[in-house]
């Protein structure tokens, strides 16, 4: 009897040994997959590329910081509206002019605009000169004249951090310029330098989010009325490239 229970000792003690390493394995395999959810419900990547993009438009232009949109500049707003339309509508379904310009009715401007700043903002259409680009309005027909190869003095934004308060997301924005990029292009380790940080206020609205201010702190409830000085100009094809870009190395 002696004899049978020596031989049980050591296939319990194996018995033992398997079930304290399951556990602990168990408890592993718990924790981590615990981490990684954790993991996944605060990875606001995707958060963070819709939010560049939906204030990209405004962010090109560098506006003149506002406390609340209706002292915002109006001809930004409606350089904005334009660029939202040319950066995310296929501009293959606009007809063209005589010369081969775009026909783009000031309709599709009035539901980006509506879009981007909510019903606050009506915009003022008009024809629109910046730097070397014109768009002409015809007042007529409620049409702009685009040129096809447009070119644009642009920034582009780089959501740094995101502070919910309420119904409003507070967005620290970096400002990366062409120069800025491009002088930080073989430096794969590295973010390339902002220009400027800017703080973007978003509200919360059934139709999606809304900018309501630029500011330069979160606390800074001024209007001003003169621009900074912007970056070098590029062509709206540019513009779509560094956009991609920008989404590469997001993802990453």
């Amino acid at each position: 009897m002696a004899e049978i229970n020596k031989r049980k000792r050591p296939a319990a003690a194996i018995l033992g040994f398997l079930i304290i390493l399951f556990t602990v394995i168990g408890i592993v395999t718990t924790i981590v997959g615990a981490v990684n959810l954790v993991k996944t419900v605060f990875d606001d990547s995707d958060d963070y590329i819709e939010y560049e993009r939906a204030i990209y438009p405004v962010v090109m232009f560098d506006p003149v910081p506002f406390s609340d949109i209706r002292a915002a500049d109006g001809s930004m707003l409606l350089q904005s509206s334009m660029w939202a339309v040319l950066l995310n509508e296929d501009t293959n379904k606009y007809a063209l002019d005589d010369i081969g310009f775009m026909l783009i009715p000031s309709i599709d401007l009035d539901v980006w605009c509506k879009k981007m700043f909510g019903d606050a903002v009506v915009l003022e259409h008009a024809t629109i000169d910046r730097d070397m680009t014109s768009f002409y309005y015809d007042e007529v027909a409620k049409m702009y004249h685009v040129p096809i190869n447009a070119q644009v003095i642009h920034y582009r934004p780089k959501v740094r951090e995101v502070i919910k308060n309420g119904d409003e997301l507070i967005l620290t924005v970096d400002y990366l310029s062409p120069m800025s990029v491009a002088s930080d292009i073989f430096k794969q380790d590295e973010e390339p330098i902002p220009d400027k940080t800017m703080y973007y206020i978003l509200k919360k609205t059934e139709s999606g989010n809304v900018i309501t201010a630029v500011k330069f702190s979160p606390d800074d409830n001024s209007d001003y009325t003169s621009e900074d000085e912007s970056s070098e100009p590029v062509s709206s094809e540019a513009v779509s490239s560094v956009e991609a870009s920008s989404d590469a190395s997001s993802e990453e």
